[in-house]
């Protein structure tokens, strides 16, 4: 249970830390856009971005093999 929480925890951080650095990325080549709008394109791009090497598949397999035993 607490090792569920931590991992849950170390993602938002991590989505958190994604979208700050990006959000920034956008704001310097396009300084015009909002702040909606640069949200929402970051994390549209987040969300349909691919899954490079098993990252997000890994994980997911592991979960399956534990609730296996």
């Amino acid at each position: 249970m607490v090792m569920e929480f931590l991992y849950i925890q170390y993602h938002l951080l991590l989505i958190a830390i994604l979208l700050f650095v990006h959000t920034g990325a956008v704001r310097r080549n396009f300084p015009q856009q909002s702040n909606n709008l640069t949200e929402i394109v970051v994390k549209d791009w987040l969300r349909y971005a691919k899954d490079r090497d098993g990252g997000r598949q890994k994980p997911q397999e592991d979960r399956q093999d534990d609730s296996d035993d």
